[in-house]
């Protein structure tokens, strides 16, 4: 089930990383291998994360202890993470996948 989350979570990004890229006027194979570029970069990070207890990790560990309740700095994204925890039920891959997202979305929005 995991899996077909991962790659649901995927088609969807970049489904809406083409639809954002016309409308801020931006060329499509530009934003593709953007895409490509950090979903690898992503994938990549993941298992450093984890085997160096980067911060990365720990939000995605730590996101079901304690009442961390904020919409400033960590606790804003532990509210995110626990979020797509408890009510969508996601693993560590599809929120990295989703935080890349908002990184496309960055660049989109700087190459325009």
């Amino acid at each position: 089930m995991q899996i077909i989350q991962t790659v649901f979570i995927l088609f969807l990004s970049f489904f809406f990383s083409i639809k954002l890229a016309k409308y801020f006027r931006v060329n499509q194979l530009k934003i593709t291998f953007v895409f490509i570029l950090k979903t690898i970069i992503c994938l990549y990070y993941i298992p450093i994360a984890e085997s160096l207890d980067n911060d990365a990790y720990g939000y995605f560990n730590n996101s079901l202890n304690g009442d961390n309740f904020g919409f400033i700095g960590a606790d804003f994204i532990f509210n995110i993470v626990k979020f797509l925890r408890v009510y969508l039920n996601l693993d560590i891959v599809s929120i990295s996948l989703i935080f890349s997202f908002f990184g496309i979305i960055g660049s989109i929005v700087l190459a325009s």
